[in-house]
């Protein structure tokens, strides 16, 4: 029953289209040569394709500007394809976009512009089909002004499409058609072009002092601020062969506003003065609500910015200040999405503030507040930077002096005592700081955050500098010593206090004991090469990172000059390096943790095959004294004999 009501319904759908109807007999054309002359009243051609290799065609002429519907009808489970093509005046088969339909009617119109012949190839599966070509109308070329200042043809709000075409004519520049309309502040607008199948184009929308608002595109919503009039640029694709379209300006809404959209229209807000309850009360592709505060700041101040909003969508509020050309220029933002969230700006100077709040159509609060004032009272040079406490909070900014400003720190850590560094800057803020040693050379930077294990008791020195291009430099510097940091060491850090490392395989335990951005233990051992010659080394890391052996020879210029360095992973990692006489350095570093290390040297040992005890060293210590004459009469009386 219900495939005989889909039956009914689409016998109607067939006898509804025209009352002229044909059919093959005999078969259509199977070749664009022998194609069917089509009447291009509507009337129906139906047709069947015996196989998937089957092909009908057909054919009409025009005289050129025509737009023609056409449609396919295929009421069985497969697909049924409409190509249509033109034959251009170089004898080119030029082909336009194709109708695709499944068990069902489609329709496409085709603008063509040129007096070419149309041609029309039905193809896809076996079965039966309809087909019909209706011409629509003759739209001839327009002449719509093709510039923004010269646009004086009105459309008409809410009065229907207005169908036009870009056309060839002009031999040296491509048609394009410029429109005006007046719509009313605060009233939505869907401004809609449509076009045939074959065109492709797009509109623009400026404002009207000719600027571009939006564009290209096919369909916007716009809600105008102001009662000026506003222009569309129609524009499209040069090569193809009909670019017709209808454009369409339908009046949907209107609204009020709570605040006004524009830095002029600003609202007058005292900072301190307790939450101010908004809405964004409208949005479109263009044209969205805004909502202005302003307010005048006092120079060398910081703010805090809050946004609170309770509902499940965005609102976002940016903070600008206007620079010393009037220019407002953005210092600060924050979003909020079911919350409250706040940005903090430092105004330099106390020029004009604006906070500019946008988001989805909902309501929202803000609230200003004055944090603190601060002026300049660091020293500029590392010889005499200011003193400050440890875990002391420190505020500073930099000002725009000539040359601009720096801000020189110095504190006085424990040795072995971790500790962590960080500045906050204002959100409008880059500010960053190195570290230098009490020589005042680098020794890091630049950050905002770090960790630090100083080796020796000297003074460190901060150096805290900054964007000058920022119209507002604050920042806040704390040195905090980390609790249960405080380590201890097995051996020295350091080249100069380096300890002398066995050359005779005997195992040193070598503990890497902490670790920081800045400082990291590393144990530093030296031996003396007695003789050029390849030396065994190990490393013995029985744990799941990295330990690493730098070893090192001392040239002319006393510098270390590196000669291998070793890697062992969970391993006993065995290697010979080829030394020349003199001093050597080796140095340990890698993750905390322990491992054993050993130095074995070619150098001849007393007491090997090649090199007997001295006659009468009782005590084999390879030398002959006292402590030998005491071994013999302790033994004098023992048995040796076999």
């Amino acid at each position: 029953m219900q495939k005989f009501v889909s039956g009914l319904i689409l016998l109607f759908l067939i006898t509804s289209f025209s009352s002229n109807i044909f059919a093959e007999d005999p078969d259509y054309g199977s070749t664009l040569e022998t194609a069917e002359t089509a009447v291009t009243d509507g009337s129906a051609y139906y047709g069947v394709l015996s196989d998937s290799s089957d092909q009908d065609w057909f054919k009409f002429s025009q005289s050129g500007n025509n737009l023609y519907r056409l449609t396919l009808l295929n009421s069985e489970y497969n697909w049924k394809y409409i190509h249509v093509y033109i034959i251009d005046e170089f004898d080119f088969i030029r082909e336009l976009p194709h109708i695709t339909a499944y068990n069902q009617g489609q329709q496409a119109q085709y603008f063509i512009e040129y007096p070419y012949d149309c041609y029309i190839k039905v193809s896809g599966n076996a079965g039966s089909y309809r087909i019909n070509v209706e011409y629509l109308e003759t739209v001839e070329p327009d002449d719509y002004q093709n510039a923004c200042d010269d646009a004086a043809d009105q459309i008409v709000i809410d009065a229907g499409p207005l169908a036009a075409t870009l056309d060839h004519t002009d031999p040296e520049f491509y048609d394009t058609d410029w429109f005006y309309f007046q719509p009313q502040p605060l009233h939505k607008y869907r401004i809609k072009k449509t076009q045939a199948a074959n065109s492709n184009l797009w509109f623009q929308l400026y404002n009207d002092a000719c600027q571009q608002l939006y564009g290209s595109t096919n369909e916007i919503t716009f809600i105008p601020w102001d009662a000026n009039d506003y222009k569309l640029y129609l524009h499209g694709d040069v090569n193809r062969y009909g670019n017709y379209y209808t454009i369409e300006i339908e009046d949907i809404d209107s609204y009020t506003d709570d605040h006004l959209n524009t830095y002029g229209g600003a609202t007058a807000y005292t900072p301190g003065s307790g939450e101010l309850f908004c809405s964004i009360d409208y949005e479109a592709n263009v044209g969205s609500d805004l909502d202005y505060l302003t307010f005048e700041p006092i120079a060398n101040t910081r703010y805090s910015f809050k946004l609170k909003n309770l509902e499940y969508s965005w609102k976002y509020l940016k903070v600008y200040q206007e620079d010393e050309f009037g220019i407002a220029q953005e210092l600060c933002n924050t979003s909020a999405y079911n919350q409250l969230n706040e940005c903090t700006a430092f105004f330099e100077y106390d020029r004009t503030v604006y906070v500019r709040m946008e988001g989805s159509v909902g309501n929202y609060s803000v609230e200003i507040n004055q944090l603190d004032t601060v002026t300049d009272s660091y020293s500029n040079f590392c010889q005499s930077a200011f003193p400050i406490l440890i875990d002391e909070d420190i505020i500073g900014t930099l000002v725009h002096d000539d040359p601009y400003d720096v801000d020189w720190l110095s504190f006085q850590p424990v040795p072995l005592q971790k500790y962590r560094i960080t500045l906050t800057p204002a959100s409008n803020s880059g500010v960053w700081f190195a570290v230098y040693n009490d020589n005042c050379q680098q020794i890091y930077g630049a950050t905002n955050d770090m960790t630090f294990i100083p080796w020796d008791a000297a003074d460190y020195k901060i150096y805290v500098h900054g964007d000058a291009n920022r119209k507002g430099n604050y920042y806040s510097i704390k040195v905090k010593p980390l609790e249960n940091e405080f380590y201890t060491d097995d051996w020295p850090n350091t080249r100069e206090t380096a300890a002398n490392l066995p050359k005779d395989g005997t195992e040193v335990d070598v503990a890497l004991e902490y670790e920081a951005n800045l400082g990291t233990d590393v144990d530093w051992f030296t031996f003396v090469a007695a003789l050029s010659g390849n030396y065994h080394f190990t490393i013995m890391n029985p744990e799941y990172n990295w330990d690493t052996m730098r070893i090192y020879r001392v040239n002319e210029t006393n510098q270390l000059v590196e000669v291998r360095a070793e890697s062992a992973y969970n391993q006993l990692k065995e290697f010979d390096v080829a030394l020349t006489e003199g001093t050597h350095f080796v140095r340990m570093e890698g993750s905390v943790g322990g491992c054993v290390i050993t130095l074995q040297s070619p150098e001849p040992r007393c007491g090997d095959l090649d090199h007997p005890y001295p006659t009468a060293d009782a005590n084999r210590d390879c030398v002959v004294d006292m402590h030998d004459i005491a071994e013999m009469a302790l033994q004098w009386l023992t048995d040796v004999r076999p």
